[in-house]
């Protein structure tokens, strides 16, 4: 019998024991590639309502599909709804899918591009590829207004520091994926963008008055409400202009600004419960009760079995000891249900495995990065580079495994160099750690001392002075010398006398590439900075033809 989608969510819910009830409201992470003890666990005995998947759960997208189909068959053994398979695939630094899957650059490389349909176009690939292989909810996009250069853990995650462009871009990004039948997740309401703290080591404060909060913070989650975001997902920061809560566990912050004011009504997650921010300063199952409390649908506890099984056994106590009532648990499964009628359900029927890498795909990425590159600053007319046949090339590169828990654990790449050395065989690499020992900065000033030319690659320098104080030393050598920011834009800070300076936003492989194409002269950059660099350029600076 077919069914429209409210005649599907009530007899749906109408179906569902307490126990499968609450377990609805919870999505599930775990350590497996596989269908492990612990998700077969969670889903047998918790009926949790979907998963949402790390880095360590991927191998390639053929092990994802199986991950995603065999997931999706234990639960329609246990009598449950779809589930909602969820992973953060933002695009740059936040990228769980790799290759063979296409890897995109990140928020701020479209900010610096500036184009809504190149972020509607990035999307809808993303949405395609996710799609192939049975996931149905991306945690994306990103809409925090990064207006703080010293923000820890957003920075180029967020497409930038003006709110409206921030607001355009990330709708386009909506739609691009809701188009294309995946599920989007606008994060971090309301705003984790101006904060000097990580909330997944400490709590954040925002402690600006309401006119800036509504100005800057709420802007780009109203156009994606506008649009029809799917999902929210919360932000663990305190905002005393509204309540001196975490906004995950404020009844102000989600039902009152975000239900009543805003006026959504689809899905709201939670953060990651494990997040220090909550995790730190109240205990698991208090925090989880307060957030559905407060207004959230769907809660992330996503620390191990152990505390996931807690958080279940406490949400059960709370609806039988009249803390959560029933009727506030149904408001949420009727959200969670329709978003299941709209993209689980037709995610659950699988089809075949579309081919990876997909090359159309690949060459979007390309374009999207080749758009963002952005040259700050060229005073000597260095760019493109004229190097003559025996002339040497010095490579500085500082490398990182990992800037924020929000990243992936990252082998260091060789991509840079290959890619140089494809167009001039004299090239001296230095790698070096963050910070680099004596013998790394040793080795770096020797090679630059001998070469003709030097190239430094530096991420996060304005946040990492080890950084800033070897490039200075390399600037003191006099040589034709270009920085290129691999990252955050702020870099610049570290070294302002640096007379040539690139940003490419991130280091995705298409970002690497199109870097070094403005390098040689095969690609004009035409990016501009979607942020200011303070203290030396606006919002909107760029060198183009």
């Amino acid at each position: 019998m077919n069914l429209n989608q409210d005649q599907w969510v009530e007899s749906t819910l109408n179906g569902l024991t307490l126990g499968q009830k609450v377990g609805q409201i919870l999505m599930a992470g775990f350590p497996g590639t596989g269908v492990d003890p612990e998700i077969k666990r969670l889903i047998e005995k918790c009926h949790v309502t979907g998963a949402c998947l790390f880095g360590t759960n991927v191998q390639d997208p053929l092990q994802v599909r199986e991950l995603t189909r065999s997931l999706q068959e234990l639960a329609a053994r246990q009598g449950d709804p779809p589930l909602l398979l969820a992973i953060d695939q933002e695009g740059g630094i936040v990228t769980r899918l790799k290759w063979p899957f296409a890897v995109f650059p990140g928020n701020m490389a479209l900010g610096a591009a500036g184009s809504e349909d190149a972020a509607h176009r990035a999307a809808s690939v993303l949405a395609k590829e996710m799609k192939a292989v049975g996931l149905n909810v991306d945690f994306a996009p990103v809409l925090d207004v990064n207006d703080n250069p010293t923000n820890p853990v957003i920075g180029i995650r967020s497409f930038g520091a003006d709110p409206e462009a921030v607001g355009r871009l990330g709708t386009a990004t909506v739609r691009g994926f809701q188009d294309n039948g995946l599920a989007a997740c606008a994060k971090h309401f309301p705003g984790h963008g101006d904060t000097e703290l990580d909330s997944h080591l400490s709590l954040p404060r925002v402690p600006h008055d309401w006119p800036r909060l509504e100005a800057v913070g709420l802007l780009p989650f109203r156009g994606a409400i506008a649009a029809g975001v799917a999902s929210i997902m919360t932000a663990h920061v305190t905002f005393p202009a509204v309540e001196d809560l975490p906004a995950t566990l404020s009844q102000k912050v989600l039902t009152g600004l975000l239900r009543q004011r805003l006026g959504f009504q689809g899905v709201i997650f939670t953060d990651s419960l494990d997040m220090k921010a909550i995790a730190d300063n109240f205990g698991d199952q208090e925090a989880a009760v307060m957030a559905v409390q407060a207004g959230a649908d769907v809660l992330l506890p996503l620390g191990s079995l152990e505390h996931q099984l807690m958080v279940y056994q406490a949400l059960i106590k709370a609806v039988q000891d009249d803390f959560v009532t029933e009727s506030r648990l149904d408001a949420s499964l009727r959200r969670v249900l329709a978003m299941k009628y709209r993209y689980a359900l037709p995610a659950a029927s699988f089809q075949g495995l579309a081919g990876f890498p997909e090359e159309a795909h690949l060459e979007i990425a390309l374009s999207t990065a080749q758009a963002s590159i952005t040259l700050v600053r060229d005073d000597r007319g260095l760019i493109p580079l004229r190097l003559g046949g025996g002339m040497t090339l010095a490579l500085i590169e500082f490398t990182q495994v990992r800037f924020s828990l929000a990243e992936e654990m990252r082998k260091t790449s060789e991509l840079l160099t290959r890619e140089i050395r494809r167009r001039h065989g004299l090239v001296r690499p230095v790698s070096l750690s963050s910070p680099p020992p004596p013998d790394q900065a040793a080795r770096a000033r020797q090679v630059a001392g001998e070469s003709d030319v030097i190239i430094v690659a530096t991420r996060n320098a304005d946040l990492h002075p080890e950084q800033g104080r070897l490039v200075r030393e390399l600037l003191a050598l006099g040589k034709p010398t270009a920085i290129m920011a691999l990252r955050n834009p702020y870099d610049l800070m570290a070294f302002p006398q640096a007379p040539t300076y690139l940003v490419t936003y991130g280091d995705a492989p298409c970002s690497v590439e199109a870097v070094v194409q403005a390098l040689f002269g095969d690609l004009a950059p035409r990016g501009h900075l979607p942020v200011s660099i303070p203290g030396l350029y606006p919002i909107g600076h760029g060198l183009t033809p």
